[in-house]
């Protein structure tokens, strides 16, 4: 019993440093941190690979004309 015990608090631990690494990420993060960027779609390139387990993945990458 108390290694379940010993288990449910350490979970309960990094559940919380999570959280708060969330939060300080949500309410601290720079102004730039997420940008909207406009301009003319150029290129989009979709990929897909197989991970282990049968799990396939996938990257879209969208690219703008005036936009590095």
């Amino acid at each position: 019993m108390k290694n379940r015990d010993k288990l449910l608090g350490v979970a309960a631990i990094i559940t919380f440093l999570m959280g708060s690494a969330n939060a300080i990420e949500y309410f601290f993060a720079n102004k730039g941190y997420l940008d909207n960027r406009k301009g003319v779609v150029e290129k989009v390139v979709h990929e897909n690979y197989d991970g282990s387990g049968g799990v396939l993945y996938s990257k879209t990458t969208i690219r703008l004309n005036n936009v590095k």
